[in-house]
């Protein structure tokens, strides 16, 4: 249990507003230039001028997961032993990601790799403003510093502590360090290489708990077995259901409603206004722009609730009330806090579709 919304695809959707790369037709109406241009189109006055944000609610009570969704046998999910090992491909891409986070002891910085230092900027023996930071992670050659900045770092070790005697460019922004002389205290906390370097036990040894590259090696193919592992579950669990293609109301009109929701506090009411111009309703909008992805939210929702109603998981009792103690203490809430914020249908959702997951990812055996 990571968190309340544990199933829900917060990223996979959200990401949909961000971006604005929704569903075919759709996508471009998340920036606000394209909202504009679709609201100076609409031949009518939009129906949705007047319209209000509502907070969302799931309303688990208005419908029966089993209307929407015909469940297979899932006394034993198997998967296929031979999808989830490791290929040269995935071990050699963990590798890489290693060697290019990691350099040795003696490795000295060039241009492309990435320094993580501190520094304090001082004009006259004095500390001045935006001149101090700590943990900054800054690639080397790329020009985002003062000249003379990055240029000094090159060739320095991880441990280094460098002056860097520098001229601020006469046009610079902010007036009192214009042309000014200073001098950046720096030190090199680590350095991450622009491209892999060599892959050896000493590596190995000093960045893990291994002291192999043989031993590292076999620990990565178990992570790659376990994320194929979770991959290929995944898959399984959604071939468990045949679904109707439709949705329910109480379902649906929750996740329109998060995301006009979030829509509104990105882009701020007026957008939404501007994107929605040419639809009946805000929900019409969402309904369009967020497509298949949550289409595919939704039939992944109806199978885990069908799966608790088959299998008489109830909101009571000794386990749901530990379930909701366990939230509280991760959240830091009260139970009366916890339901007003989440709803007691989001409540209890979570609570369902984490059984009713835990229950089949019990039942996936590898063969």
């Amino acid at each position: 249990m990571k968190n309340l919304a544990k199933y829900i695809s917060i990223g996979l959707i959200a990401g949909l507003i961000v971006t604005g790369c929704g569903s075919e037709g759709a996508g471009n109406a998340v920036s606000t230039d394209s909202g504009i241009a679709a609201a100076e189109s609409a031949d009518t006055e939009s129906s949705v001028a007047a319209e209000e944000v509502v907070a969302p609610k799931l309303d688990l009570a208005s419908f029966k997961a089993s209307d929407y969704v015909t469940l297979a046998d899932y006394s034993e999910i198997a998967i296929n032993a031979a999808d989830i090992e490791p290929t040269e491909e995935q071990l050699q891409a963990k590798i890489d990601e290693f060697t290019t986070s990691h350099a040795p002891a003696d490795y000295v910085a060039k241009n492309g790799d990435t320094v993580n230092i501190d520094y304090v900027g001082k004009k006259d023996d004095v500390a001045f403003d935006g001149g101090t930071a700590s943990g900054y992670d800054l690639t080397l050659g790329s020009g985002t510093f003062i000249p003379g900045f990055e240029e000094g770092l090159v060739g320095t070790k991880a441990g280094d502590q460098v002056s860097l005697d520098l001229t601020f460019p006469e046009d610079y922004g902010t007036k009192e360090l214009a042309g000014a002389a200073v001098v950046f205290d720096v030190t090199v906390n680590s350095i991450k290489p622009g491209e892999p370097v060599e892959y050896t036990d000493e590596l190995v040894a000093a960045n893990t708990e291994y002291d192999t590259t043989e031993k590292y090696n076999e620990y990565l193919k178990e992570s790659i077995r376990s994320t194929n592992k979770n991959a290929k579950s995944s898959e399984a669990l959604m071939n468990l259901g045949t679904f109707t293609g439709e949705y329910p109301d109480g379902l649906a009109n929750y996740y329109y409603d998060y995301y006009i929701q979030m829509y509104t506090n990105y882009y701020g009411a007026d957008a939404l206004k501007e994107a929605a111009a040419k639809y009946d309703s805000y929900r019409d909008y969402m309904k369009e722009y967020l497509g298949e992805g949550l289409n595919q939210q939704m039939q992944a929702d109806l199978l885990l609730l069908a799966v608790a109603e088959k299998e008489n998981i109830a909101c009571e009792g000794e386990d749901y009330e530990s379930y909701i103690d366990g939230v509280l203490g991760q959240v830091g809430t009260t139970r009366e806090e916890l339901f007003e914020q989440y709803g007691e249908g989001f409540v209890n959702y979570s609570y369902l579709t984490d059984r009713a997951y835990s229950l089949l990812n019990d039942r996936v055996v590898v063969k």
